[in-house]
């Protein structure tokens, strides 16, 4: 999945992850890297360091338009997971990630 992916080459952006409720405080457990060497795709490196499953709103970065669809995929995990959730708002994309989970997203236009 490494080798297919940008981390590690390109441009990277340690991201800042937003509650996703002022009552849900579990943001900061989490990490996010976005990794970009293309404009039409980015991987986003995702760490849940907490016992429990954490939700937050990501700022993603982006230097063209984010008004157009993006499809998403979990490179590290060949099956679904129902566990994740993923979904892109105003605020960012929404995460809701399992307790200790490691992913890695690449979004495609």
């Amino acid at each position: 999945a490494l080798l297919d992916s940008a981390v590690g080459r390109g441009e990277f952006q340690l991201l800042q992850p937003r509650d996703a409720d002022p009552a849900n405080p579990t943001a900061r457990n989490m990490v996010l890297i976005q990794w970009q060497t293309d404009p039409a795709q980015f991987d986003l490196a995702v760490v849940n360091l907490a016992p429990g499953p954490s939700q937050c709103y990501v700022p993603i970065q982006l230097g063209s338009p984010a008004g157009r669809a993006w499809r998403v995929s979990d490179r590290l995990n060949a099956e679904p997971d129902d566990r994740f959730a993923c979904r892109m708002t105003e605020q960012g994309v929404s995460l809701d990630v399992p307790a200790h989970a490691a992913l890695l997203l690449r979004f495609e236009r």
